[in-house]
């Protein structure tokens, strides 16, 4: 089948998406392993980050793109919400819940306000002490809907500026923490409403918009096509996983290898050629992974953590590297099972219920 430009300028974000939730499985993987397995601690495993801003450079193209042709107005502004949150909060609720209920079975304190604050995407210090949600990779999801939330209000008021608008509001919110940083007896309060102002995270769903917007105005333009892209993604991401440490070592600050690397391989995958290709397995596997990356991403935890614990229990001595490619194996198949007949059909069933 013969892909027009967009489509096949969305499906390559669409690989993208994929390699992204496999670098935060390696990740996750990696830490679990040494923490459950080994009972050591490895450290940080960047690719992790690198995943999750690629996520978010998607995440600012994807919804300043689609949204283009939006009127400005109430009915605009409620198609746009009621879409957002059926994309977001099924799933997310159903794995904290579980997750929740999984900490009370292992006797983990837990209060049930903590359990609200994230269904309402509040930042606050966990029961671990760390400024997350009870499901942990639902921070990412908070500064999801604090972009969702300044990008419906363009919706509402300024539909011809929204990139300003929101690249705007989302800098005055970083320049707070420039310009009056948090004190040591800062109130948790205040530590909260800090958490939307890191520059680190936001930037990327203001660089994702400004893609876009270029990409507008230069539609006619491709680098490559989306074979291409995918080969180019890898080959920039393995560089990434198995040089990190003579990276680390140049004296380049991590922040700046992410995102180095996470915009090499963003706009690789945007600025696909108008020559379009065939498809073929492996892009359509892809493709497939790219769906299911927000299945990938919400419950692998579980995946890894279960697995982790039987090899302990069972003294089975495997090594790492086999462990983190049996995960990744194993969480984008249960990914993709799980998009396939929970989430596909559930975003089909409430759309046809709320946007009539």
């Amino acid at each position: 089948m013969i892909k027009s430009l967009y489509s096949q300028k969305l499906l390559a974000l669409q690989g993208l998406r994929a390699y992204a939730a496999v670098l935060v499985v390696v990740a996750h993987a990696v830490l679990t392993f040494y923490k459950k397995v080994l009972g050591g601690d490895f450290g940080s495993m960047p690719a992790g980050t690198l995943g999750v801003k690629i996520f978010f450079l998607i995440s600012g193209f994807i919804i300043y793109t689609t949204t283009k042709k939006l009127k400005q107005g109430v009915v605009s502004f409620r198609i746009f919400v009621i879409k957002r949150l059926i994309r977001i909060l099924p799933l997310y609720y159903g794995a904290t819940i579980i997750y929740y209920l999984k900490l009370s079975f292992q006797g983990v304190s837990v209060g049930y306000e903590q359990l609200i604050l994230s269904f309402m995407f509040i930042p606050f210090v966990n029961h671990e002490g760390l400024m997350q949600p009870v499901l942990g990779q639902g921070w990412t999801l908070n500064f999801e809907m604090f972009f969702y939330t300044i990008f419906a209000l363009t919706i509402l008021v300024a539909s011809q500026w929204r990139l300003a608008f929101v690249s705007g509001v989302l800098g005055v919110f970083c320049l707070l923490s420039y310009f009056f940083p948090l004190s040591a007896d800062s109130s948790d309060v205040l530590k909260s409403f800090y958490f939307y102002t890191d520059l680190n995270s936001l930037g990327y769903f203001v660089g994702g918009m400004l893609v876009a917007r270029l990409r507008m105005h230069f539609p006619s333009f491709g680098i490559t096509n989306e074979l291409s892209a995918m080969i180019v993604v890898f080959f920039v991401l393995s560089l990434f996983l198995f040089f990190y440490d003579d990276l680390l070592d140049s004296g380049v600050l991590v922040s700046a290898q992410i995102a180095v690397f996470g915009v090499v391989c963003f706009v690789t995958c945007v600025f696909v050629s108008d020559r379009a290709s065939e498809e073929n397995l492996f892009t359509r596997f892809l493709h497939l992974c790219g769906d299911a990356s927000y299945s990938i991403y919400l419950f692998h935890g579980f995946i890894l953590g279960a697995v982790a614990r039987l090899l302990t229990r069972l003294h089975i001595d495997f090594p790492m590297t086999v462990y983190v490619v049996m995960m990744v194996v194993i969480c984008l198949v249960f990914g993709m099972f799980t998009y396939r007949y929970v989430e596909k059909p559930l975003i089909r069933k409430l759309n046809s219920m709320f946007l009539i």
